[in-house]
């Protein structure tokens, strides 16, 4: 069993692809950038999975499935690792935030540890 499973999750593929926050303050909704269809099958055909979206026809799968499909695939090549540091890169954060682009790479790598691993679930 492959110890990335727990991203093969809608809620945390949602994540992934800008849909849900990760925090909210009475200010600010923090979310990854958006990825639209077309990006997403740039970034699969970036991984090697091939695919092509239908400008013309519709057809297309749902956002969540592109990136569900592309995380099982690079499952099968333990490449998982390589998708993660492609979504979470700095500068991908950087052009969707204004503040500081180490500062907030930080920041928002800190709200991503703290939703998939909330404190209180920790072991002391």
């Amino acid at each position: 069993m492959s110890k990335f499973n727990l991203f093969i999750n809608r809620k945390i593929i949602d994540i992934l692809i800008g849909d849900t926050s990760i925090k909210e303050t009475e200010i600010k909704e923090y979310k990854l950038p958006y990825l639209s269809g077309p990006e997403l099958c740039k970034i699969s055909t970036k991984f090697g999975l091939v695919k092509s979206y239908n400008y013309s026809f519709g057809g297309n799968s749902s956002r969540w499935q592109y990136l569900e499909e592309l995380i099982i695939f690079l499952d099968k090549q333990d490449r998982i690792n390589d998708l993660l540091l492609y979504l979470l890169n700095k500068d991908t954060i950087r052009s969707a935030y204004s503040m500081p682009g180490v500062h907030l790479f930080f920041f928002f790598l800190g709200m991503v540890m703290d939703f998939f691993f909330p404190k209180s679930d920790c072991i002391s």
